[in-house]
């Protein structure tokens, strides 16, 4: 019987038929793994037998009896052939099913034969770990498929776990390790998991063994995958990592400060870890490997270990951090912070999560630890780093994520007051804008929560801003208002002055120091002179525009002050004036930054803050037509440009891309928050392929932002682009050559375009209606052609050959209407269309008709064939016959939603052009 099944399943699993060759293969591998179930259990009681039967044998001649023995021996024998019997059936399902369809077409049977060969081994290791049977996972992991590539691993891990069977698998690492190795990398995240936890595995193996299997090389791979933006591949590394570089057999006693204290168990693994990082040469990736490691080794929040390297002196016989250690220590710290208090990953590592009440507890309690442990510290780190920029700005953030109810709590507020001393310290001695605007966030910060406490942040945080407002003040008086005999003194003090001014306007409303109008008169007076640094204009146009942002805010929004409102307006109009002039200047940086204010402030006072409430409406700023190509023509300039030579470093590269990209973002916004008009953004809209590489994500956003405001305006725009560019491409070539690779790029951009539509016709008729139109009215507008006599076709009319790309959009009845209103177009020219170049006009009007024809065709062939006329003797009917007296029956399936909608013609197809 058993041998019946297995023949037929055997049989089935040949078949070309795709269902039953996978349900035969199915059948067969489960009911391989029953019979191995079997083996493994006749095997265990044959083992047990056997023992029986030797211990029976032993025995004295008076204590031994034969009944037994030959009972024993007897089961003995059956069980001998049971197991070759089975073994027997596994060997023919193996060579018969296995062996074939491991390698079958179809992805899914072929995953299927490997996850049951991982069964297999685990289950009867003694039969099946061997090179005969390894060697089918071996090959499947070179497959095309990842869920195959995925079914091999999850065959192979369970085995690299058990020690016991490590030995046995050593000629299969040694074949397979690079191809493993490899795909660490793999495109598919679970299975490059995978293959890095089977590395740990076999890493965990040499070391106990003392075998080198991994070589230098080999685990270098495996470094670099900390730093990945896959944050489980990252993790499975940072756990490879840990076995490799921070678990000792022996650990040494605890190094001593020269003061005497004893250091962190942990001390000798943090100075691994800052120079694993060093030798990365991977530079801003810090947040990356803290987010690696985090939870993979407790060194993370031994918040005492890494203080004490910076501010505890070496032992006599420790070695102390040099400048660059101290720096990637104090990094680190920062970002471990950051992720304890915060619990999330950086940038880049996926969505953030979702903390469960779990996760939130754990964070309470660690930012509790962190502010106990940096109350005392933290000053002490400020004042020992105080003239290193970079490191003053970590311990400075680290600020930001303190439980300052604590201070109270812990009666710590000589602590506070020395912490305020030393912000206040670096704001006066340091010029860095990341080091000031830090400061101005952390005193923000501290004077943000209502405490007993607060006062005093206060009063600090106002004695700041008078003594560099009043710095501000008199170096102004004098550069512009008076004779300076002393001018570069002057200019350096005012330069000085206005970046803290600026960088405390970030957080601060600085509206009651009246500074407006000497800012104004800087940035009025400032073009007319030479000897002013363009970092002053900079600042002046940040702090102007921050200084009508905080008197907007300052506004009551219920009943707001008409005066305050006029006054607010007439400052925004002269700001908003200035700026379109810094647009022209000579300097980059000086027309970069007043686009970016530009852009902020027209959306900050667009006509839709009067839509939420209309008492602002005299404060809203229209941007007219003639900002608006002020500003694509700084995207033109800036933005949509070749990239810089070769021998620009990369860092220089992406630095310049982001800034890029943050210029294109700021128009966009301006698009999608319709404070400009749709139609500007042809300009974005046409690059969309060929800077798709660097601005892709952000013209995507912003054409489907577009969309939902108005789809027929967005498709006009769409439209547009595609005349720029075919414009664009005629005055180049003059007479459009259709073979050449421009107009097939022009031609690859339309069909971009209408993919973006999506598959629903239905929703998005009137919006490709559009599309269309507009092409017949660019195509043919004008009809004549006086430059090549009176026979010759439209200028434009090669444009057809593009619109073509969007008829496939088009649903019945609207193809219909368009092709009336295109005849209707070319009316008075029909007599002069026989020369070749119409023939663009042909093609395209031959796209419409051909699927109306087809439908037409189809419809009348079905009508024919059901004719009685049109039935013969020899017609036969492929329906299922039913019985006579029933009627037919109907579908219940449910139609789609479509169905319901109204599929009337657009009877008006002028009046979307009117829209």
């Amino acid at each position: 019987m058993m041998d019946r099944i297995i023949s037929l399943l055997i049989c089935l699993t040949d078949t070309p038929v795709r269902a039953f060759r996978h349900t035969s293969t199915l059948a067969a591998m489960k009911l391989m793994t029953a019979l191995v179930d079997v083996a493994c259990n006749v095997n265990l009681q044959w083992k047990n037998i056997n023992r029986q039967v030797v211990s029976e044998r032993e025995k004295d001649q008076k204590n031994c009896s034969k009944d037994r023995l030959e009972n024993l021996s007897r089961k003995l024998q059956e069980l001998e052939e049971n197991v070759s019997e089975l073994n027997n059936m596994i060997a023919y399902i193996f060579k018969g099913v296995f062996v074939h369809r491991y390698k079958d077409t179809v992805p899914t049977i072929r995953g299927l034969c490997l996850s049951e060969a991982g069964v297999w081994i685990k289950k009867c290791p003694e039969m099946f770990l061997d090179d005969s049977y390894l060697k089918y996972i071996g090959w499947s992991l070179y497959d095309k498929d990842g869920e195959v590539r995925l079914c091999c691993m999850k065959s192979l891990l369970p085995l690299f776990e058990q020690a016991e069977l490590l030995s046995q698998l050593e000629f299969f690492t040694r074949v397979f390790k690079d191809r493993i190795l490899q795909m660490t990398m793999d495109k598919e995240t679970n299975v490059a998991v995978k293959a890095v936890q089977l590395l740990t595995c076999i890493l965990k193996y040499s070391s106990a063994s003392h075998e080198i299997v991994l070589s230098d090389k080999d685990c270098e791979q495996i470094y670099c995958l900390v730093y990945a933006t896959r944050h489980p591949v990252a993790v499975a590394a940072a756990h490879f990592v840990n076995l490799k570089l921070f678990q000792e057999a022996a650990m040494a006693s605890p190094a001593k400060t020269a003061s005497g204290k004893t250091r962190s168990p942990n001390t000798m693994f943090m100075k691994d870890l800052i120079q694993f990082y060093i030798e990365s040469e991977l530079n801003d990736q810090a947040p990356y490997l803290v987010d690696s490691m985090w939870g993979v080794n407790k060194m993370m929040k031994d918040w005492e270990c890494m203080t004490d390297l910076l501010l505890e002196e070496p032992g006599p016989q420790e070695e102390g951090l040099d400048d660059s250690q101290e720096t990637v220590l104090i990094e680190i710290m920062y970002f471990c912070v950051k992720q304890s208090v915060t619990g999330q990953s950086p940038e880049g590592r996926g969505p953030h999560k979702k903390l469960s009440t779990k996760d939130i507890n754990q964070i309470k309690e660690d930012k509790e630890k962190i502010t106990m442990h940096f109350i005392v510290t933290l000053p002490e780190l400020l004042m020992k780093y105080l003239m290193d920029p970079g490191k003053v700005t970590h311990l400075l953030n680290i600020v930001l994520f303190l439980k300052l109810k604590l201070y109270i709590k812990a009666r710590q507020k000589n602590s506070l007051q020395l912490l305020l001393e030393n912000i206040k310290t670096v704001m006066e001695r340091h010029s860095s804008d990341e080091v000031l605007e830090t400061g101005s966030k952390c005193l923000q910060y501290l004077c943000s929560e209502e405490t007993s406490l607060t006062s005093i942040c206060q009063i600090v945080l106002r004695s700041q801003v008078d003594l560099f407002v009043i710095k501000f003040l008199r170096a102004v008086d004098l550069v512009f208002r008076k004779e300076s005999s002393h001018i570069e003194d002057d200019v350096y003090s005012m330069l000085s002055a206005l970046r803290r001014v600026c960088a405390f306007y970030l957080y601060h409303d600085l509206s009651s120091w009246e500074i407006w109008e000497d800012l104004f008169l800087v940035l009025r007076s400032v073009s007319e002179r030479d000897d002013i640094p363009e970092e002053i204009v900079v600042k002046t146009l940040q702090s102007c525009s921050m200084a009508v942002i905080f008197y907007y805010k300052n506004l009551n929004g219920k009943n707001p002050d008409l005066e305050e409102m006029k006054n607010l307006r007439l400052k925004l109009g002269f700001l908003m004036q200035s700026f379109q002039e810094y647009l022209f200047h000579d300097s980059d940086h000086i027309k970069e930054q007043a686009f970016l204010v530009l852009c902020d402030l027209a959306i900050i006072f667009s006509p839709n803050i009067a839509e939420d409430n209309p008492l602002l409406m005299p404060i809203v700023f229209n941007v007219d037509t003639k900002l608006t190509s002020y500003l694509t023509e700084f995207l033109l300039m800036k933005v949509f440009v070749e990239d810089a030579e070769d021998t620009v470093s990369e860092a220089m590269k992406h630095k310049e891309l982001t800034k890029r990209r943050n210029f294109l973002s700021s128009f966009a916004k301006l698009i999608v928050y319709k404070v400009i008009h749709i139609k500007a953004a042809a300009i974005i809209f046409k690059h969309y392929i060929k800077y798709s590489k660097e601005y892709g994500d952000i013209i995507k956003y912003t054409l489907t932002k577009a969309r939902e405001n108005n789809k027929v305006a967005t498709s006009k725009t769409l439209a547009i682009s595609l005349q720029q560019m075919f414009h664009e491409l005629q005055a180049e070539q003059g007479d459009i050559q259709c073979s050449s690779p421009a107009f097939q790029a022009i031609k690859e951009l339309g069909k971009k375009f209408a993919l973006s539509f999506g598959p629903d016709a239905i929703k998005n008729r009137q919006a490709i209606a559009a599309i269309h139109i507009e092409g017949i009215l660019f195509s043919l507008t004008p009809l004549e052609n006086p430059d090549k006599g009176p026979d010759a076709a439209p200028p434009n009319i090669t444009f057809l050959e593009i619109l073509c790309e969007f008829t496939c959009k088009l649903i019945k009845q609207d193809r219909k209407n368009v092709l009336e209103y295109l005849d209707k177009m070319i009316s008075k020219s029909k007599s002069h269309m026989k020369s070749d170049d119409w023939q663009p006009f042909f093609i395209y009007r031959n796209g419409l008709l051909q699927r109306e024809e087809s439908s037409s065709a189809r419809r009348k062939h079905l009508e024919e064939s059901s004719s009685p006329e049109s039935s013969s003797e020899t017609s036969y009917d492929l329906r299922t016959p039913s019985p006579q007296g029933l009627q037919p029956l109907t579908s219940t399936v449910s139609r789609p939603a479509y169905q319901d909608v109204d599929l009337s013609p657009i009877t008006e197809i002028e009046s979307i052009t009117s829209e």
